[in-house]
């Protein structure tokens, strides 16, 4: 960004609102709107964190030409939702140089996306062979999202009960007879209970010498407790697994996500380092004491670029 640029501030319920009221402001596409978090938004005057329900944007319009592919790759996807006869919207975002991520909305998501994604493959192959006359250099990734359109069998659930009679409802000659045997002697000339066991020795009448003592029971499997590291490492897994997904989630919203959980220092360093493998992202300790809470969310310039691996 430069500093003839304009920029502007906007303010709405998702990143995606605040983005659509900038690019009203600007006069400009919402695809032509680059912009970043303002974090002074989540911060009280003396720079504590504050909970708030809208998010704010510093936004700015960036040049035409750098988002003319991916405005070509929108309405091309529109048409072909026009020449399917499908109801959905259509819209894109600018995601690295020349990278186009397609979003599409539609309550028949399931046709578009097809048995096992052949439908959606199948269009992206379309829309890259289109587009590298009209958008070269372009790369283009779809995604689709979307109700599930209703069932043909539009009635209400219970009036969609099959018609076999409940067991209650059949009449009675019509229900299986219980064919179980029954004793039919009188109730005095019954074996009573004590009178049924048999002569097997119980446990406790057993010879003392030949019960086996508590120590000869144990086995040599480890306690819960005793899990070692193999343990200890299926749980960070686990913790490593939930931060991929949270951090996908924050990319893909570009909203803050915070484990709310908890975590000492060594599960904290696990989520920063797997928070680390993404270049868009950055991770934050919050809290006091030795169990903090993680925040993740979008990186800023304020943040200054990844540091590469050597």
């Amino acid at each position: 960004m430069s500093d003839a640029q304009q920029t502007i501030t906007a303010e709405g319920r998702t990143v995606a609102d605040a983005v659509a009221q900038a690019a009203a402001q600007l006069g400009v596409d919402p695809t032509l709107v680059e912009h970043k978090l303002d974090l002074s938004h989540f911060k009280t005057a003396d720079g504590r964190s504050r909970p708030v329900d809208t998010v704010k944007v510093i936004a700015w319009a960036r040049n035409p030409t750098a988002a003319a592919g991916a405005v070509a790759g929108r309405d091309w996807v529109r048409a072909l939702l026009g020449h399917m006869d499908i109801e959905g919207t259509v819209a894109v975002r600018v995601d690295g140089d020349k990278v186009a991520e397609v979003r599409i909305n539609s309550p028949r998501a399931r046709h578009l996306v097809g048995r096992q994604g052949t439908n959606l493959r199948a269009i992206s192959l379309l829309l890259d062979s289109v587009m590298v006359k009209s958008a070269p250099g372009w790369t283009f990734r779809i995604s689709v999202d979307g109700g599930e359109e209703r069932r043909a069998d539009d009635r209400p659930r219970d009036d969609r009960r099959d018609d076999r009679p409940r067991r209650d409802d059949r009449p009675r000659d019509d229900r299986p007879r219980d064919d179980r045997a029954r004793d039919d002697r009188p109730r005095d000339d019954r074996p009573r209970r004590d009178d049924r066991r048999d002569d097997r020795p119980r446990r406790d009448d057993r010879p003392r010498d030949d019960r086996p003592r508590r120590d000869d029971r144990r086995d040599d499997r480890p306690r819960r407790d005793d899990r070692g590291e193999g343990g200890r490492e299926r749980d960070l897994d686990k913790l490593r697994e939930l931060a991929r997904k949270l951090a996908q989630e924050c990319e893909e919203t570009q909203e803050p996500v915070r484990l709310r959980r908890p975590l000492n220092s060594y599960e904290r360093r696990a989520v920063h380092m797997e928070i680390a493998s993404f270049p868009r992202l950055v991770s934050e300790s919050e809290g006091e004491g030795s169990h903090k809470s993680v925040l993740i969310r979008p990186r800023t310039a304020d943040d200054g670029e990844p540091v590469a691996e050597g």
